[in-house]
């Protein structure tokens, strides 16, 4: 069995903090052996009076032990600071001081008691956590993180903002309370089906705000586990895309329709009528194709001039788009020739030239 000196010891050794007694009359410091581990000094060369502690102490930090001290000499505080050291082979490590003075019936100083505790990878693991947080707080997208059950434990202001729900509403709440209802179960089982195999997923949802607006995001997901293997949160990050989307759209529209009238332009019109006679041969179906001819616009061009020509079309296409259906297709193509410019099929019958005065 270990005696009560040989425990101390140990506890000291495992949790990396020595003690020291300071004795001001004589200025000896009395250190335990871990203070000498800590400081990678052998005993016999550390010297035994304040001045072999401070020549370790860091330069930049020096100052600002020196205040610390005196300041639990003279104003009756407690000495306690972190501050860095220099090792004798270079090394640098950060110690956190503690210590009490004690004073005798005149309040004159006697000695001091504490511990030194070397603290740098603590600093610098609570570094990365205040940096992580620092990150995850002013992160541009919406950030959440929820326990093994997927109840949110966290979220940053961009994730709030973007849904609408305050993070009081959120906090201990699942996720899923943004629900657009616009997805089939099927899609959530595959998502979950992704991040329990792979460990993540990404793409496209839709959701809803907290004032029932629809919008898309680009989400992402990740399990976190143990040493053990087991999930121990998730951490979803995503991108409102709703802007996006809406350049996507409009540079869809663009690229086309007609820049005249806004109708399909004949790009669009070859992808259509091909998808068209496709499932028109798959379900044995017929289709519909109507070709209008405007008379005489040549004429109207060379009498009154391309301007007026122009609002003429565009006057004849807003007519049209009120006579066709939204799953119809409505398209300008010009001088096409519609027999060789697209792939027809027995499936489409091309009717004699209808002339409309």
């Amino acid at each position: 069995m270990l005696d009560n000196h040989t425990h101390l010891t140990e506890a000291q050794r495992i949790g990396q903090m020595g003690s020291y007694e300071w004795t001001f009359s004589s200025d000896h410091i009395k250190c335990s052996s871990e203070v000498y581990a800590i400081f990678g000094i052998n005993p016999d060369n550390f010297g035994t009076c304040s001045k072999a502690f401070l020549n370790c102490v860091h330069p930049d930090d020096l100052e600002n032990v020196e205040l610390a001290i005196q300041s639990a000499i003279q104003q009756y505080q407690s000495y306690d600071i972190d501050h860095r050291i220099k090792l004798p082979d270079g090394t640098i490590k950060t110690i956190h001081g503690l210590g009490e003075v004690e004073f005798d019936d005149q309040n004159q100083p006697l000695a001091m008691t504490g511990t030194l505790q070397d603290v740098t990878q603590v600093r610098l693991a609570e570094a990365k956590l205040k940096l992580f947080a620092t990150v995850f707080e002013n992160a541009s997208e919406g950030m959440v993180i929820t326990d093994s059950d997927n109840r949110i434990v966290m979220l940053n202001e961009a994730y709030s903002k973007a849904t609408g729900y305050s993070k009081e509403e959120l906090i201990g709440r699942n996720p899923n309370v943004s629900n657009s209802g616009e997805h089939t179960p099927e899609f959530y089982t595959q998502m979950w089906d992704s991040i329990m195999q792979t460990g993540k997923w990404q793409g496209e949802i839709i959701d809803r705000r907290k004032d029932g607006q629809l919008y898309p995001k680009w989400l992402h997901i990740d399990a976190l586990r143990d040493n053990q293997g087991s999930i121990t949160h998730y951490i979803g990050s995503f991108t409102d895309i709703t802007e996006l989307k809406a350049k996507e759209k409009h540079l869809l529209k663009l690229a086309y329709s007609d820049k005249l009238t806004r109708l399909a332009n004949r790009s669009y019109f070859d992808q259509r009528l091909t998808q068209e006679l496709a499932l028109a041969k798959r379900n044995q179906n017929k289709m519909a194709l109507l070709y209008i001819d405007l008379d005489f616009f040549k004429q109207v061009n060379d009498q009154y001039g391309h301007a007026v020509g122009d609002e003429l079309l565009r006057e004849v296409s807003n007519r049209m788009k009120k006579c066709v259906r939204e799953s119809d297709t409505l398209a300008r193509l010009g001088g096409m020739n519609l027999r060789r410019s697209c792939r027809l099929s027995s499936h489409l019958k091309v009717l004699p030239r209808l002339r409309v005065k």
